[in-house]
């Protein structure tokens, strides 16, 4: 899977956003409850990562976004490429809680933040 996605990604020169169930973590703090993280079991995933230049856009919701209600983990991410984060700072990754929809977190994608919209001061006028 990584040499095929990896393939994908470093001939396009264009935003690209990967969105899936990657079942794997990037670090030994995305699992609670289960068999230790080792080694060997993210090093695939940080070098395809690293190889076409992808990284995480900040997410809201839960953290884990997996359970078989004994083990958590996080399994379920969004990915960019350079070229969308520098047409898109502001989107982000927003997950549902776990069970909503299956034992994942369903994903959606908030993008292009419009102005933000503030309170306006209030004025007195005197006559």
């Amino acid at each position: 899977m990584w040499d095929s996605l990896r393939d994908f990604g470093l001939w396009k020169n264009q935003p690209w956003l990967l969105i899936r169930d990657f079942n794997c973590v990037s670090d030994p703090s995305e699992r609670m409850n289960g068999a230790p993280v080792h080694h060997h079991e993210i090093a695939d995933f940080a070098q395809f990562k690293h190889d076409a230049g992808m990284i995480d856009i900040p997410s809201q919701g839960p953290w884990f976004t997996w359970t078989n209600n004994h083990t958590w983990c996080k399994l379920d991410r969004a990915l960019v490429n350079q070229e969308w984060f520098n047409l898109d700072q502001n989107s982000n990754a927003i997950f549902a809680p776990i069970g909503l929809f299956s034992d994942h977190s369903a994903c959606f994608i908030k993008l292009f933040n419009g102005p933000q919209v503030g309170s306006k001061p209030f004025k007195y006028l005197n006559l």
